[in-house]
């Protein structure tokens, strides 16, 4: 099979794995979320599936464990890989709260 045979749901599987992962990882600060998301999501289709095609679930619910645990990998990867930017953004809140509470509690 060619990867122009794949059937579609695969595809689409793959490409609502990625907006879910990026979105949940770097909009909602979830990182296992998008894990747990695809995980449950594949698992139910696994069994609503094989209804409309001739394959089993068994393959398909060892599809939704491989997606989810590529969801996990690549949302440990943008942890990885944006945690100074999320400590700056920390420290900037922190300088600000601080900078907010000093003028309001300075001597008059």
């Amino acid at each position: 099979m060619s990867i122009l045979e794949m059937p579609n749901y695969l595809w689409m599987t793959l490409v609502a794995m990625i907006v879910i992962t990026l979105f949940c990882t770097l909009v909602l600060n979830k990182w296992f979320v998008s894990a747990i998301i695809m995980f449950v999501a594949l698992g139910v289709l696994s069994f609503i599936l094989p209804n409309f095609y001739p394959i089993t679930y068994e393959p398909l619910l060892g599809y939704a464990a491989f997606v989810g645990i590529l969801s996990l990998i690549i949302s440990l990867i943008i942890w990885y890989l944006t945690r100074d930017m999320r400590k700056r953004r920390q420290q900037k809140k922190y300088e600000k709260e601080l900078a907010r509470f000093e003028k309001q509690h300075e001597p008059k």
